[in-house]
């Protein structure tokens, strides 16, 4: 794993998921009616981004399962530790399970596009 593109790959996880959840999701509120659309849409951005910055950084190092798992291991410990990090700044307590969904989401399809991605790049190579 390259650590300037990993570092780079990280950085844009933690811009793009903030980005959703604090510039979208407001925006999109008065559309929905409950909470729970709310999560939903969030995970399925996410996923969305998630995969969108893996094949960028698979498409300059070849993808294998083991690059995926560490690839997701630094931006979903970055985005587990971001709501204890703006839970304590804002004075509330520690956020409920369903933020913590993200950082899973995050880590289980960077290493879903390391392990796709190979099945596809391999097959191209040969």
């Amino acid at each position: 794993m390259k650590l300037k593109r990993g570092l780079l790959y990280a950085g844009a996880i933690i811009v793009l998921s903030l980005l959703i959840q604090f510039g979208v999701l407001p925006l999109l509120e008065p559309l929905f009616d409950g909470i729970r659309a709310m999560w939903w849409i969030e995970w399925i951005m996410t996923g969305f981004v998630t995969l969108l910055v893996a094949k960028w950084y698979f498409k300059q190092d070849e993808p294998t399962l083991v690059k995926g798992i560490k690839l997701g291991i630094l931006p979903a410990i970055l985005l587990a530790a971001l709501p204890m990090w703006y839970s304590d700044l804002w004075g509330v307590g520690l956020p409920y399970w369903k933020v913590y969904v993200t950082p899973i989401i995050v880590f289980v399809l960077t290493a879903y596009a390391g392990f796709e991605f190979d099945q596809t790049y391999t097959k191209r190579e040969q």
